[in-house]
């Protein structure tokens, strides 16, 4: 499903509604629409998560105006890891040979990681590298000769 995370503002750092903290390092969202939204794919993410929707927060705004925390998504993880495997039985009692083929991360889906999620940073939504936890595609064979 993605892990959220929410859009910062590091221009400035105000607390508007006098409670001792700094709401406006969150942004004022002007288009509520794409609260909620999956930035997914890297030619599109700036599409999906526009500088436009959001704006530095003042003094005028309240704390309705601010861009609720973990509003956004990161892509989901769909990954497939596949095995096949064959038992030879030897012509000694009890010998076997086993081969085992095992594919992690099979189709080679990327993982990308979170979006630039800062609105005074010019990359603003722009997904710039894969996941930390991202591994591509990996191909391991085993033989084992079981006596």
């Amino acid at each position: 499903s993605g892990t959220p995370f929410s859009v910062v503002d590091t221009t400035a750092s105000r607390d508007i509604d006098f409670d001792g903290f700094a709401d406006s390092s969150r942004p004022v969202i002007l288009d509520r629409s794409v609260i909620g939204v999956h930035i997914t794919d890297p030619s599109t993410a700036q599409q999906q998560l526009p500088r436009t929707a959001f704006r530095t927060a003042d003094f005028t705004d309240t704390i309705d105006d601010i861009s609720p925390r973990n509003a956004f998504f990161t892509p989901g993880t769909k990954n497939v890891d596949l095995a096949l495997a064959k038992i030879f039985t030897m012509p000694w009692t009890g010998h076997s040979l086993r081969v085992r083929i095992e594919a992690y991360n099979a189709f080679n889906t990327v993982k990308f990681g979170f979006p630039v999620n800062d609105l005074a940073n010019a990359n603003f939504g722009r997904l710039l590298g894969a996941a930390t936890s991202y591994a591509p595609r990996t191909l391991q064979f085993v033989l084992r000769y079981q006596y």
